[in-house]
């Protein structure tokens, strides 16, 4: 895979969406009872556990006739009813087509949950480092079933997995491996990070190579080690494993409570996206 060396605000927007996109044929296409959907103008996933990450339509490329628009959202509302139903959000970026798919998802019942979520890219030889780290905080790679298991604590907390969804993860992870060589070479294209807090996991953070970037995810911290620095170190982690592989660019999406600590690490927003 080449590694990108395109700092223009285009070519940033594209990698965030690309590398995130990326993951649902590269890493969900592993976890089970997930079914794809990867087709020329429609690419996203369904699953029968009632989680929204796991029921969505990422992106699409329609044709601009409404009734060709129409035609194929309600195409694919009836795959997921007949799917069972469960509930679903649907993503529309900057690349969607046609541009105003917002409005005929709403004249269809969808509400947009989250308007303008922040794409943000980053320099990697531009990052900020912090002066203080926490002392308390020991960060371990991922490399077997007991870490992943520890891994999956703070994660299961903070995005309110269920145990069902954690056992999909627990599955899809330990059957792939935790073996990320290096930019371009074999392995998974991830790398998992645990952060223990007197040996109980309090923080973790996910890695994602795709689109010559990395990709920073899972950044999570439980409620009540919150405030103390370990969601940016765990940012760190990912970010630095990232720069090591020879990455030039780290990209993530921030939620409202992240935005602040990745705009201190240098991260700066290049796209932006609704969630209906």
């Amino acid at each position: 895979m080449s590694i990108l060396t395109d700092f223009s605000p285009p070519a940033l927007a594209d990698a965030v969406e690309t590398n995130i996109n990326a993951q649902i044929p590269l890493m969900y296409a592993h976890m089970p009872g997930v079914e794809i959907i990867d087709e020329p103008d429609l690419l996203g996933m369904m699953n029968a556990l009632p989680d929204l990450r796991l029921n969505s339509i990422y992106w699409a490329g329609f044709p601009r006739e409404p009734e060709q628009v129409e035609a194929r959202i309600d195409q694919v509302l009836g795959r997921y009813r007949a799917h069972g139903h469960p509930p679903m959000t649907w993503v529309v970026s900057p690349s969607t087509q046609p541009r105003d798919l917002g409005c005929y998802l709403e004249a269809r019942g969808f509400i947009c949950a989250f308007r303008g979520g922040p794409g943000m890219a980053l320099d990697l030889g531009a990052l900020v480092e912090p002066q203080t780290t926490p002392a308390t905080l020991y960060i371990e790679r991922v490399g077997d079933l007991q870490t992943l298991r520890q891994w999956l604590h703070p994660v299961a907390v903070s995005f309110n997995f269920q145990d069902a969804v954690v056992s999909a993860h627990l599955q899809m992870f330990s059957s792939q491996g935790f073996g990320l060589a290096g930019a371009g070479g074999p392995g998974v294209p991830w790398q998992l990070f645990v952060g223990l807090d007197e040996a109980e996991p309090v923080a973790a953070s996910r890695l994602f190579c795709a689109a010559g970037v990395a990709g920073i995810y899972h950044v999570a911290t439980v409620p009540e080690a919150r405030g103390q620095g370990f969601g940016t170190a765990m940012t760190l982690a990912a970010i630095r494993a990232g720069r090591d592989l020879g990455y030039r660019v780290g990209v993530l999406t921030a939620s409202g409570e992240g935005y602040g600590i990745y705009h201190r690490l240098g991260f700066r927003k290049v796209t932006q996206a609704d969630i209906y």
